[in-house]
């Protein structure tokens, strides 16, 4: 009963990496992103990752969330 009278929330998003957009629940972005200030959110663990080794490498800026890759001009 407690399901039906309060649905999830969910919004669209925009991954910074390889600018698809996606859908999650906000309560899973609103902990990580918007909290702790980490970069994101991604659409999956790939982008995520291939997002934190251009930034070791050095071939992109590390972000602040919010930031996407393309407005930055990545």
């Amino acid at each position: 009963k407690y399901a039906k009278e309060h649905p999830k929330e969910v919004a669209t998003y925009v991954c910074p990496q390889c600018g698809k957009e996606f859908i999650r629940e906000v309560r899973k972005v609103r902990g990580n992103q918007t909290k702790q200030g980490k970069v994101g959110p991604f659409c999956s663990k790939s982008c995520a990752g291939k997002y934190g080794t251009d930034v070791q490498n050095g071939s992109v800026p590390e972000l602040v969330y919010g930031t996407d890759l393309k407005s930055v001009g990545l």
